[in-house]
């Protein structure tokens, strides 16, 4: 049974709001303007009381006011409004706004994602994981992430991802994991972008792909993900190519040069000279050494005229 959603229920001991920062920033989904969304809820319409209640914890087109959230999202949960109870549960867990209590949470989560909400369904397999306000059961856990992966939610395809790969609360399965990481990669997830290519570059649980798993790092890093901007840095740094060693013939320049290490992987799994890349890199690395500016220069020169010999486009991977 659920615990009572009233105001007098959910804040007994309530005192005044206190800022929200810190918590997570919530989109506004709902379009309509703030003084009919705001006129809906108060006719009753739930959806309306939700989102107003979100607007009103965030202090977005309102004044902030957690205590008005609250009453907002309680009046939408006495409606059974399964978004409207996961933020309750949510407040409940963590005692923001109202007293905390693990138990409360448990069961509000537990009803929103028996009615399919994947959030919530995300939130109580992490609750079950951690024994947090209910008995540690990875069964339980590994089910209810599996329900909200299986409608997309990015959070549960990562943590499923990690749960496989670690090998600690479930049995090491880097295929099952490989699985959920492209899945979460292919949505946006920064981390899984950056663990799927790690895969793709090692050639765990998939072909390896060197320059596909450049193109994930590269997506991961762009999103600021640290792990990612870490090794993009180690793929920019300059390597010595030996065209003779990498089996090149009639190349124009004939003795070895810098190169960004990502363009050495690209040439070596293109088995082909990326030439204009190549120039580029050069050009780079002239400009941070000087001194080696006149040979240098001439290279450039040589490999962009070969480049143009050979009608060679740009390499839009290569950066």
């Amino acid at each position: 049974m659920l615990p009572g959603f009233g105001p007098g229920a959910l804040f007994p001991h309530f005192g005044k709001g206190a800022p929200m920062q810190g918590h997570p920033s919530k989109l506004i989904e709902n379009p309509l303007p703030v003084e009919e969304l705001l006129k809906r809820a108060q006719a009753g319409d739930a959806d309306c009381q939700y989102w107003a209640g979100i607007r009103f914890f965030q202090g977005e087109g309102v004044p902030e006011d957690p205590r008005r959230a609250i009453e907002l999202c309680a009046d939408a949960a006495d409606q059974f409004h399964v978004r409207a109870i996961a933020f309750l549960a949510y407040c409940r867990l963590r005692g923001v706004v109202v007293p905390k209590n693990r138990r409360d949470a448990v069961t509000m989560y537990r009803f929103a994602a028996t009615e399919g909400y994947a959030p919530a369904q995300y939130s109580l397999g992490i609750l079950y994981l951690a024994g947090n306000g209910v008995r540690r059961s990875v069964r339980l856990a590994v089910k209810w992430l599996g329900k909200a992966a299986a409608q997309s939610d990015i959070d549960a395809l990562v943590r499923l991802g990690d749960l496989h790969h670690e090998g600690k609360a479930v049995v090491e399965d880097e295929e099952k994991a490989c699985y959920y990481y492209r899945r979460a990669a292919e949505l946006g997830s920064a981390r899984g972008q950056y663990m799927y290519g790690s895969f793709l570059m090692k050639g765990v649980a998939v072909a390896a792909d060197p320059i596909e798993a450049l193109d994930w790092l590269d997506q991961a890093a762009a999103q600021g993900y640290a792990p990612a901007n870490e090794v993009q840095e180690y793929y920019r740094q300059f390597v010595r190519f030996d065209p003779a060693e990498a089996g090149l013939k009639d190349f124009p320049v004939q003795h070895p040069f810098p190169v960004r290490r990502r363009t050495a992987v690209c040439v070596a799994v293109l088995k082909c000279p990326c030439l204009q890349a190549m120039a580029g890199d050069l050009s780079d690395y002239i400009r941070e050494n000087p001194k080696d500016e006149e040979t240098g220069l001439k290279d450039v020169a040589a490999l962009l005229a070969a480049a143009a010999e050979n009608g060679q486009p740009p390499l839009t991977f290569v950066q």
